[in-house]
């Protein structure tokens, strides 16, 4: 069929006005998305979708309901164009509930449903497929802004909830990005620093600060925690001292790591600070009275020992004359004074094992003699008490490396303790083997035995099993903590084993075997002990005690010395004048001058600068040997002496080349030592 003109030129109009309509929704589309792209929130997404999709078509109304993660429900973002009343009823809809409209779109964005796109045409005929088209891709470019939008509010709000964790934080919490310019600094750093330095640069910061290590060097800026987590270092507690603006000084302790991009490129780096200024002044403080206390047990143990000097050289000269009378009471009074020197040693011990300054001499040992001379210790207590005991240790092959007396300490304390705590007649048993790379040293009672409860904790300091009001087996809870540390020390272990109360006990020692001296080592051995010698020697005596000082002059003497005594420093150095002493024993706590000061005098004297000198003294801590030593003498000796180790000393120390060196002889024979019994 023909179209007459008219019909011809309204069909033109209107595929005009088509076009014309349809240009103008592209443009409103764009316009919509360009908006939605610099929307950041739900609402204001909403708020642009409903307007502008709304305007485009020439709709009635339009809304967005928002569909709520937390329930099921269905939320208004946005209306446009909604009677009141219907607004108040749409305000929540169940999530299956029917929403009202002409055209309801689903916002769907990456297979998940978001929310409802609702619009009302406001006519009959409802909207045309051209609208039904327009309105799909609105739906479409709203729900990719929400789903963004929502990504964005979760990013923000996990954001919100860091930030204030690392604000409320009581450590200083800082970021610095890889230019080293600081992206975040909690309060907590600032009260730290004492100075805010967020928005300062690198330069700034370290002008605004100064740091230094521990020993005092300063900390430059590469040395920063958060400067070498950018160059990938991971920092752990790096303490330094910091100097602030206002005079103060803090000490902190710093941590960082750097922080890296999915690739493993270094973007930024993360800095932990903890103010340690409290715990350094605590530490500080604690070891000024840990110092007081080891002073004051050093004095306690020098007053202790000067009165048992003189008491215990008493003994050995009646002893040596031949008095029988008063045996008894003079055996009550030598096995008392050792015990309370014991208990001397044991606090000293103790005090030292806790600082870790226990010294030991380790040389490769055979276990055997260590034994012997452990039983040896031991042995008045396992005869007064009427036990039965079985030595097995095989005289050699059992070679470790250790300090002989204090491995015989350990072993005499676990002999003792056998003895004390089995009832009269028991049975004792002590046996060393070797175990593959291990010497293993037992000893196995079948005496009172220890408590479950009790044996986790047998090794700590002061722990003792339940006693008597009466005390009976005595000690301070002192040798088995002594005995671990000094095992430790040794590189071995030490273990209690028991069944129980009234079981027996048995304590395993272990440790590491050596290999076997070459012919080569023991033949020196043998030369140094046949060079010794036994002669008269002149021997010079300086101690304020009289009662000491005669006493040991009187021993010495009746073994056939020459000997002098002398109060003090200037009586001493008097008397050498006319007197040249071929060994001399100098008392450190002397009135005027001290022991130390004595002997540097003694030293400058051509005549006896090669003479060996001996300090004698109450201060026998490991500190004081080695100032002894430092100080120009020879030996070290702790009171209270036993005369016999005088003797030994005399022996075994010699001038050798006109006095310009000492010797160290090998003693003539096996002496008879001051025995540690460790209670």
């Amino acid at each position: 069929m023909t179209l007459s003109g008219g019909d011809a030129r309204v069909g033109a109009e209107q595929s005009e006005v088509r076009d014309t309509t349809e240009r103008q929704r592209l443009e409103k589309l764009l316009e919509l998305t360009t908006a939605l792209s610099s929307a950041a929130t739900v609402d204001a997404i909403a708020s642009l979708a409903t307007r502008l999709a709304a305007q485009a078509l020439g709709a009635a109304s339009s809304s967005v309901l928002w569909a709520s993660d937390d329930a099921g429900d269905l939320r208004m973002l946005a209306g446009h164009g909604v009677p009141e009343e219907a607004l108040a009823s749409m305000r929540y809809l169940a999530r299956d509930a029917d929403v009202p409209g002409d055209e309801v779109l689903s916002l769907v964005s990456e297979g998940k449903t978001l929310g409802v796109l609702s619009f009302g045409a406001g006519h009959p005929r409802g909207f045309s497929p051209e609208e039904r088209t327009f309105l799909s891709a609105v739906a479409t470019r709203c729900a990719d802004a929400l789903a963004r939008a929502r990504l964005y509010g979760e990013a923000r709000r996990a954001e919100r909830w860091l930030t204030s964790v690392l604000e409320k934080l009581p450590v200083g919490v800082t970021v610095v990005r890889s230019d080293g310019s600081m992206i975040f600094g909690n309060d907590a750093l600032t009260r730290i620093w004492g100075v805010d330095l967020r928005g300062l640069d690198v330069e700034e910061r370290s002008r605004s600060l100064r740091k230094f290590h521990p020993d005092g060097r300063r900390v430059v800026s590469d040395e920063w925690p958060s400067m070498r987590a950018l160059n990938g270092e991971i920092t752990e507690r790096m303490e330094m001292r910091v100097d602030r603006r206002d005079g103060t000084t803090c000490w902190v302790q710093a941590s960082a790591a750097p922080i890296c991009s999915e690739e493993g490129v270094i973007e930024a780096a993360v800095a932990s600070i903890v103010d340690i200024t409290a715990e350094k002044h605590a530490r500080a403080a604690a070891d000024e009275a840990s110092k007081a206390k080891d002073d004051f047990l050093a004095m306690l143990g020098h007053e202790l020992r000067n009165p048992l000097a003189p008491i215990l050289t008493a003994l050995h000269l009646m002893r040596l004359r031949g008095e029988g009378a008063y045996a008894r009471e003079r055996a009550v009074i030598a096995r008392q004074v050792n015990h309370l020197a014991r208990l001397v040693d044991d606090l000293l011990d103790v005090s030292r094992a806790t600082r870790g300054a226990l010294r030991l001499e380790c040389t490769p040992t055979e276990v055997a003699p260590v034994v012997a001379d452990a039983v040896e210790t031991a042995g008045p207590l396992i005869e007064e008490r009427r036990h039965r005991l079985e030595v097995i240790v095989p005289r050699t092959g059992l070679l470790v490396n250790a300090d002989a007396v204090r491995l015989a300490q350990v072993v005499g304390n676990l002999l003792s303790n056998a003895a004390k705590y089995t009832p009269p007649g028991g049975h004792i048993r002590m046996s060393a083997i070797a175990d593959g790379e291990n010497v293993v040293i037992e000893v196995a009672d079948d005496g009172a035995g220890i408590p479950q409860e009790l044996l986790p904790r047998v090794f700590d300091a002061f722990t003792q099993g339940r006693q008597g009001l009466d005390r009976k087996q005595g000690g301070l809870g002192l040798g088995l903590a002594i005995a671990r540390q000094l095992i430790v020390g040794h590189g071995g272990t030490i273990e209690a084993r028991s069944a129980g109360s009234g079981r027996g006990t048995t304590m395993v020692v272990r440790l590491p075997r050596v290999r076997q001296p070459s012919a080569a080592d023991s033949s020196t051995d043998d030369l140094a002990r046949d060079g010794r010698t036994s002669s008269a020697r002149r021997v010079l005596v300086v101690d304020d005690n009289p009662d000491a000082a005669e006493l040991l002059e009187d021993a010495l003497a009746s073994a056939g010395h020459d000997v002098r005594t002398a109060p003090d420093g200037p009586s001493a150095l008097q008397l050498v004048k006319s007197f040249a002493p071929d060994i001399a024993f100098l008392d450190i706590g002397l009135p005027v001058m001290d022991g130390y000061e004595l002997a540097g005098l003694l030293r400058r004297l051509p005549a006896l600068r090669g003479v060996p000198l001996v300090a004698v003294t109450g201060y026998a801590q490991d500190d004081d040997r080695q100032r002894a030593l430092d100080s120009g003498f020879t030996e070290h000796l702790a009171k209270p002496l036993d005369p016999e180790r005088v003797l030994e000393c005399i022996e075994r120390l010699r001038p050798v080349g006109g006095r310009g060196r000492v010797r160290k002889t090998a003693p003539a024979a096996k002496p008879r030592r001051l025995r540690k019994e460790v209670g």
